[in-house]
């Protein structure tokens, strides 16, 4: 299974003393968050990889022939996010996913532009994701929202994760 992770871009980056003391619109760091799940699918999945516009160009070719794709995204990038999830879904068959902080709050709008929504912690909620897809069964898990026949469909939020001693593999990012 072909699965890649994108995180939309940012506004140009405008160095600022601000930057040494807020996370906001300006920085240039791909997410932690993100690069984490990224990290903990590779172990199970090899076809693995990670996208940031925040430092690199998204290659197409390689994402629009995979099966799933994940898209993170907060507040200031919620536009390009759906931007890139129309884009995937018009021009590809992979599912799109969408979570992080924007998505999780307001998963009515997200769910306009993408497939399904993971709410909260995705760090377990992404390997029931897999696993429901890849055997085409009822994503009834806690933590997802999508939409069946016009209405949205929500499990609620899912407990924090168990394990949090990941350490982002950043050889996973283009």
């Amino acid at each position: 299974m072909k699965i890649r992770f994108i995180e939309p871009g940012n506004l140009p980056y405008r160095p600022s003393i601000k930057n040494y003391f807020v996370y906001d619109k300006y920085i240039r760091t791909p997410s932690v968050g993100l690069l984490t799940l990224a990290t903990l699918v590779k172990k199970q999945y090899d076809d693995t990889y990670m996208y940031s516009e925040s430092i690199s160009k998204i290659v197409w070719k390689d994402v629009l022939d995979a099966d799933i794709v994940f898209i993170g995204i907060f507040t200031f990038a919620a536009n390009r996010g759906y931007e890139i999830a129309r884009y995937i879904r018009e021009n590809s068959k992979a599912v799109v996913v969408m979570g992080g902080l924007h998505a999780s709050m307001n998963y009515p709008e997200a769910l306009e532009n993408c497939d399904y929504v993971l709410l909260g912690e995705g760090d377990e909620s992404v390997f029931d994701f897999i696993g429901a897809y890849s055997e085409k069964a009822t994503f009834d898990f806690p933590g997802i929202a999508y939409k069946k026949d016009g209405q949205i469909i929500t499990t609620g939020q899912r407990c924090p994760p168990k394990d949090i001693n990941v350490i982002p593999d950043r050889d996973l990012l283009y």
